[in-house]
Order: structure tokens, then sequence, then C-alpha cells
């Protein structure tokens, strides 16, 4: 059994950027520019204690099923297959959060009852959240999609998507982002702080081969798109399912699909409602000035992006807290390696090379 890496004491931690405020999740490390300190006083604000506590401390029914991915990991996009398929299709909601709630953030959006929440009659319920299994809500009955992604690649998108919101393009470099904001993240001392996505990645691997856990790749996602919509598919089980169903999913999850309908996937219920509240312009991350959740990228274009020093520092950061819990040397090795022992065709050919024949359109990068 896989050895998950040790998990402090849950102690209170205050945060001097948040003592004014009842405000989550904790980002307390130090910061070396005025630029990173603001940014991370701003990110203390999106979330409330109480909104946080309400969305994990959801009592899921049997037949929920959560969608768990670190951040900029592929969850939209997972969303778009999932709720396409549950949905026959329907692209009447007004964005993918209010069918598809985020636990953490749904409270503080302004949804604040999720054990009741009917998601418009679609079933199975989905909520998707960021956190890691020990926050994750529990349930008889309810299912997991997990879905990794190389951290360099979701380090690089996570820049992006909040450059343009939080801060301004080009006042963090990317290397002094990923250093001092997604590699000083460790594990959560309390429920009220979010895992790095090792730890994240880490906490899900024990459980990669339960009946009610479907462990994916981001990668794959994209490089694999239809083989990986028939996985989800047959997962959720969904009512009237069809190969018809399944190829409107395929085309609904596309980025040309996506970005034909942007408000859908923007966050603009939560940036109107949280913006203010993080000192925000109440227009910040809407302007166009951001990347948003759906864009076009390169997967593997972190590892050619970043400074040799960023780069050992990821390679550490693996070494410390993957390679002890699952005993791959690396994130290729990694996703190799589960996709070989769930027996997925798709896993013989490489990615990377599969992802090389693809147009440069066609790479795309949907988080």
């Amino acid at each position: 059994m896989a050895v998950l890496p040790k998990i402090s004491s849950r102690e209170v931690v205050c945060s001097r950027f948040c003592d004014l405020f009842a405000a989550m999740p904790f980002e307390t490390s130090a910061s070396s520019t005025e630029a990173m300190r603001k940014m991370k006083q701003a990110i203390c604000k999106l979330e409330t204690e109480e909104g946080r506590t309400a969305g994990l401390s959801l009592q899921p029914q049997p037949g929920d099923v959560i969608l768990a991915t670190p951040p900029k990991c592929g969850t939209t996009l997972i969303c778009a297959i999932a709720h396409s398929l549950r949905s026959q299709g329907d692209m009447s909601f007004e964005e993918i959060n209010i069918v598809i709630p985020c636990l953490e953030m749904a409270w503080d959006s302004g949804l604040k009852d999720l054990d009741n929440n009917n998601q418009a009659g679609h079933r199975p319920r989905l909520f998707k959240t960021h956190s890691w299994y020990h926050d994750c809500p529990k349930g008889d009955g309810v299912r997991y999609i997990v879905v990794a992604r190389n951290p360099l690649d979701a380090g690089l998108s996570f820049y992006h998507f909040l450059g343009g919101w939080f801060f301004d393009p080009g006042e963090i470099s990317v290397d002094e982002f990923l250093q001092e904001f997604m590699l000083a993240r460790g594990a959560p001392v309390n429920s009220m702080q979010n895992a790095s996505q090792w730890h994240n990645m880490a906490s899900w691997y024990p459980y990669r081969n339960d009946d009610n856990v479907l462990f994916l790749f981001f990668e794959d996602l994209v490089a694999h798109h239809k083989a990986n919509v028939d996985l989800i598919a047959d997962f959720l089980q969904v009512e009237n399912d069809s190969e018809e169903l399944r190829a409107i999913a395929v085309e609904q999850s596309t980025i040309a699909h996506m970005k034909k309908f942007p408000t859908k996937y923007d966050e603009h219920v939560l940036k109107e409602a949280r913006n203010e509240a993080c000192g925000l312009h109440p227009r910040a991350g809407l302007d166009g000035r951001s990347a948003g959740k759906v864009r076009e990228g390169k997967i593997g274009h972190g590892a050619k992006a970043l400074a040799p020093e960023t780069l050992q520092a990821f390679k550490k950061k693996w070494d410390e807290v993957m390679l002890p819990s699952t005993g791959y040397r690396s994130y290729e090795e990694f996703r190799m390696g589960v996709n070989t022992e769930r027996g997925r065709k798709f896993s013989e050919e490489s990615t990377s090379s599969r992802i090389e024949r693809m147009s440069p359109r066609a790479r795309c990068e949907i988080d």
C-alpha cells in the first residue's frame, strides 16, 4: 500500500494577510515582492471560512459524483464532459459552476444550500472540488472522478489564469509565482488550507483502483479525448446513454465549441460575487485581460518556459512527496503506471507523440 506524506497536526493557522476578515483559504508563505504580497492578500479573501466550511460539510447523496482535481488540471473540461453526458447535451445553463457547484466556493457565489441543490433535475448530481482526499466529503454510494496533470503545465496555466485577475500581466514573473505560491503550498494543517498539487495527487493515489473512483489524466483527456469520454460515460452510467450522446459530449467539450460560449465557462458568477471583497475592481478577470479557463496552449510547454532553478524545485517537490507515496520517479511514469494498472489500451501509445501530431489548434488547454 502506498505511504502518504506525513500530515501535520490539525491546528489553527492565522494569516497576517487575512486577520481583518474571516477569509480563506490561508496563504501564509513569505513574499519577496509587494505585487506577490498583494496577490496573496487578495486571494485570501476569495472564500470565507463560513462558505468553505459549508461546502466541505456537504452530506452527499447516494449516486452523487464529485469531480476532484487540483487547480488547473482540467476541471472545466471534465465538467463539460460530465454535464453533457448527464443532461443529454443541454447547454441552457448560465455558467457551468451553477449546475456543477464548486464545494469551496459555492456558498460565497450565492449557492447556499448544496445539500438540496437540484441542478435543474439532472442526474447524477455533480459537484467539483480542489480539495485533497482527506477533506473531500464522503458518503455511501458517492463516486469520484479524479484528474491529475503534469505540475509544470498546471503551474503555468495557473499563472496565466490569475494574471489579469489577481495581478496585472507581467507584474509577477512566472518563476516568482511558482516558487512563492504554487510550490509554497504543502500538506494542509486544516481544511481551511489548500493542499499543494503534489499532496493532492498523492492523497488520492491509494484509492485509484476503488470501484467508486475513476482516476484520469489531463494529457489523456486531450490526446485521447473520445476514449476518455467513453471511460467517463461508462463510470457515470447516465440514463439514455448511446453512441450519439457520447459524440455530443465529445463535441461539446472541444475547445472550438466551448469558445463559442465563453461566459458559460468564465467564473463570472464567482468573480462578480467576490471581486470587491478581494479588494479588486468589480470587473477584474472579466475585462479580457485574464486568460480565462478555456484557452489554447501546449502540453509540455511548462518545462520550456521556466528557469532551471524552478525546474529543480519542481523535481525536488516530486521527490519529497510523490516518489515516497507512489514509487514513481516522474509524472510520466506515474501516468503510464496508473493507466497500465487500469488496462487502458490508449496508454500503449505515447501521449507526447500523439500530441505532437495534433495541429496547434487541437492542442487544447481547457482548465
